[in-house]
C-alpha cells in the first residue's frame, strides 16, 4: 500500500466529518456515459436564495495513461480543465489544471514504497508559486513536510510563503489513525483521529489550536451503517454549539443515492430559537 499525499494524510477523518453534511444548497447530480467512453455529469444546485446554477462536466481516459480528468462548463465562466498522464514511468503522474480565474497549474506526483512526493507550480493573476511536499514512513509511522515558495521578480522561488509538517500513526493491523500537524508556519496545530471499532461503525475527531490567538475548535463525529441496509447515519458536533445529522440511502441496483442533512446551532437556541438548516442531494449514475 503506497503512502498518501500530504494533503490526503488525514482523509479518513476528514471525509467522515465533512462529507454529506451540505446544508447551503440542494443538489441533483446525474452521471451518464457517452460514446467513446466519455463520462458526462450534470450538476444542478438550488441555493437557499432560490437561485439555480448548473454545471456540465466531462471526463475521458485513454489506455495509454492520458486522461482528461475533468472538463467543466459552468455558466458564462471559462471552462475548468484538468488532465493527467500516468503512462511514462511507474509511480509517476503528471497533472495540468486550468481554472476560470485564469489560473494554470502544472505538477507531478511520484509514489514509491518508501515515500510519496508531489510538486506543482501555479500562476494566478500574475503571481507565481511552487508547492512541494513529501511523506515517508514505515510500519505505520508516517512523517511529512510541505512548503510553498513565492516566485517572480528577483525572488527566484526563495520567498517561503508557508510551511507545514505532520507526524502520523496508522497501525498496519488495526483500524486506527492519529496525527499531529503543524500548519501555517507552525502557528496553528491540528490533531485528527479516526477509529473503526466495528465494521459498521466509525468514529472521528479533529482539534484545531492556534496558540497565538488562543483559539481552539473541536469537532467529533460518528458514522454508522445500519444493519441489513444500505443506509448510513452520520452525526457530528463541535465546541461552537453546532450539531449536524445526515442520512444517506444507496440503491445499488439503480445506481442511485440520496442524502439528507440538517444543522442547528444549539448554543443560540435559547436566544434565537432553532434556526434549522437543511440540504438534500441526489446522485443518479
Amino acid at each position: 500500500m503506497s503512502l498518501p499525499l500530504l494533503k490526503d494524510i488525514d482523509k479518513s477523518a476528514k471525509d467522515l466529518l465533512e462529507d454529506d453534511f451540505g446544508v447551503v444548497k440542494h443538489t441533483l447530480k446525474v452521471k451518464s456515459e457517452a460514446p467513446a467512453g466519455v463520462g458526462v455529469t450534470t450538476t444542478t444546485d438550488l441555493l437557499q436564495s432560490g437561485v439555480l446554477s448548473s454545471k456540465l462536466s466531462f471526463k475521458w481516459a485513454h489506455p495509454c495513461g492520458f486522461a482528461f480528468d475533468k472538463i467543466e462548463l459552468a455558466g458564462a465562466n471559462k471552462p475548468t480543465v484538468e488532465a493527467s498522464h500516468t503512462g511514462i514511468l511507474p509511480g509517476l503522474k503528471f497533472e495540468v489544471k486550468s481554472t476560470p480565474a485564469v489560473c494554470a497549474n502544472v505538477g507531478a506526483i511520484y509514489k514509491h514504497p518508501l515515500a510519496t512526493g508531489a510538486v506543482d507550480a501555479d500562476c494566478c493573476g500574475g503571481s507565481q508559486a511552487v508547492n512541494a511536499s513529501v511523506v515517508t514512513g514505515q510500519n505505520g509511522v508516517m512523517i511529512g513536510a510541505g512548503a510553498r515558495f513565492g516566485c517572480g521578480g528577483d525572488k527566484c522561488c526563495g520567498d517561503v510563503q508557508d510551511y507545514r509538517g505532520v507526524v502520523a500513526y496508522r497501525p498496519p493491523t488495526a483500524p486506527f489513525y492519529i496525527d499531529v500537524k503543524g500548519l501555517r508556519k507552525f502557528n496553528t496545530f491540528n490533531t485528527a483521529v479516526h477509529y473503526r471499532p466495528l465494521s459498521n461503525l466509525a468514529l472521528a475527531a479533529s482539534v484545531d489550536y492556534a496558540p497565538t490567538e488562543k483559539v481552539m475548535k473541536c469537532t467529533v463525529g460518528a458514522a454508522h451503517l445500519l444493519p441489513n441496509s444500505n443506509t448510513i447515519l452520520k452525526l457530528k458536533v463541535n465546541n461552537d454549539g453546532f450539531a449536524a445529522v445526515s442520512v444517506k440511502q444507496d440503491f445499488p441496483p439503480q445506481r442511485f443515492s440520496i442524502v439528507g442533512a440538517t444543522e442547528v446551532n444549539l448554543a443560540k437556541a435559547s436566544t434565537e430559537g432553532f434556526n434549522v438548516k437543511y440540504g438534500i442531494s441526489a446522485t443518479l449514475g
